[in-house]
């Protein structure tokens, strides 16, 4: 496992990444999801700093729990997940999921009807359902 700071570190390699461009307005959804991974990278969000680090794992890993939902920001699709994941000891990591390689998962999504478009928080530098 490596840490290193960055402030919204870009994805690399040929990994699923959160954010992806869409030309349609899509349409937001919450979803969960469990299985496992091979690999991933993990943000964890400095609120001293206002800053991601990422956290990166080059190990299969079990996703025991998936949370997010996926709206736009800035015109794009923008997917913002939270995941928990375990290795053979049970030791458990946790943050953002940015990236991973999915060797098995099942995804369960609701739909939302109204659009929801993140925005600027000053307080939390974050961008969020405001």
């Amino acid at each position: 496992m490596s840490t290193s700071p960055a402030s919204r570190p870009e994805p690399t390699g040929g990994r699923r990444s959160s954010r992806s461009r869409t030309r349609s307005r899509p349409t937001p959804h919450w979803f969960t999801a469990l299985g496992a991974v091979q690999d991933a990278e993990l943000w964890f969000y400095d609120q001293d700093d206002l800053e991601y680090r990422p956290i990166e794992f080059d190990e299969p890993l079990e996703v025991a729990s998936c949370v997010g939902n996926v709206s736009l920001l800035d015109g794009e699709r923008f997917a913002h997940t939270h995941v928990v994941l375990s290795g053979p000891d049970g030791d458990a990591v946790a943050g953002h999921l940015n990236e991973a390689t999915v060797f098995a998962g099942e995804v369960h999504m609701r739909v939302f009807e109204e659009p929801l478009e993140r925005a600027h928080d000053e307080t939390t530098d974050l961008d969020l359902w405001l």
